[in-house]
């Protein structure tokens, strides 16, 4: 039981350091929502959403040379538009 203990607060330290922090996690959605925001105003899309990790909540910390650096977020556009009357250069 010990042993489980141990390895219980090893982990959970583990998985605080590899995790971004609640800053980049605010910064980096009020960015993808910024983002959102012009595309929907400007009649892009209609609805717009994170995938992979972000929206899973398992993003790595990015840490590369002993610094963190910059991570990526992929985002879903739907368009508003109909696949059929809308050619790939128009949107």
């Amino acid at each position: 039981m010990q042993t489980q203990i141990h390895f219980d607060a090893f982990a959970e330290e583990l998985f605080k350091n590899i995790d971004i922090s609640p800053t980049q996690f605010e910064t980096a959605k009020s960015h993808y929502e910024a983002v959102a925001k012009v595309l929907i105003e400007g009649g892009v899309g209609y609805h717009i959403y994170t995938q992979g990790s972000f929206s899973y909540g398992t993003v790595v910390r990015p840490f590369k040379y002993g610094k963190d650096t910059d991570f990526d977020i992929d985002l879903v556009c739907q368009s508003a538009g109909d696949k059929a009357a809308t050619a790939p250069r128009g949107l």
